[in-house]
C-alpha cells in the first residue's frame, strides 16, 4: 500500500507483510475539553469549530491549503530514499520525474520550523 510513512515505506521495500488496524479517530483531551479526533476536525461540527468557532476553521482551511504542496512533495519522495552518501543517486533517483513536477520553492519549506508554515497561513488561533 502507498504511504508516506517512512516505516511503512522499508516494509514495502522489503516486502514484508505486517497486519495493520487503520483507525479514523482517537481520543483528544485538551484544557478546553475532551474531544474526539476525526477527519472532520476542521469541518462543520467539528471538534475546531466547537472549541474556537468558525475563524478558526477560516484559519485551518488556510494552513491546509498551505501543507497541499508539501504533502505532494512528501508523496513524491519517501523519506526512505534519502540518504547522506553516494547511493542517494540509486534510492532517490527513480522518484526524481516525480519530484521534478514539484515546485522547488515550496519543498524547500519542509527543511524549515513548522511554525513557520503556520504563520505563513495567518494562524493565529491557539488550538488551530
Amino acid at each position: 500500500s502507498k504511504s508516506s510513512n517512512p516505516l511503512r515505506t522499508v516494509l514495502d521495500a522489503i516486502e514484508e507483510k505486517v497486519e495493520c488496524v487503520p483507525y479514523e479517530t482517537f481520543g483528544l483531551m485538551f484544557p478546553e475539553g475532551e474531544f474526539t479526533h476525526t477527519t472532520q476536525f476542521g469541518e462543520i461540527g467539528g471538534v475546531l469549530e466547537q472549541v474556537s468557532g468558525a475563524g478558526a476553521m477560516k484559519q485551518w482551511k488556510s494552513l491546509m491549503e498551505k501543507m497541499e504542496p508539501l504533502a505532494g512533495a512528501v508523496a513524491a519522495m519517501p523519506t526512505a530514499a534519502l540518504r547522506a552518501d553516494i547511493g542517494v543517486a540509486l534510492t532517490a533517483g527513480k522518484f526524481l520525474p516525480n519530484f521534478a513536477k514539484t515546485n522547488p520553492l515550496e519543498n524547500l519549506k519542509l527543511t524549515k520550523p513548522f511554525s513557520s508554515i503556520v504563520d505563513g497561513a495567518g494562524v493565529s488561533d491557539k488550538f488551530t
